[in-house]
């Protein structure tokens, strides 16, 4: 999962939508607002594709 916001700056493909709802674990209900799918990571020399889920909340600086 990434905040909206971490979306923009990393410049990910178009967001796909989704039916998807999601239970935090601070018992609160969430509607991502897409899925950003083949996303290529690089773990080391090598690549592995990853699709990512997109909420947009404000992120806690007190939670790590």
């Amino acid at each position: 999962m990434s905040s909206y916001q971490k979306n923009s700056n990393l410049r990910l493909p178009t967001l796909n939508d989704t039916k998807m709802v999601l239970e935090l674990a601070n018992r609160t209900i969430s509607k991502p607002m897409g899925v950003a799918e083949n996303v290529f990571v690089k773990v080391g020399k090598l690549y592995f594709p990853a699709d990512f889920v997109v909420l947009d909340f404000v992120a806690d600086p007190r939670v790590p």
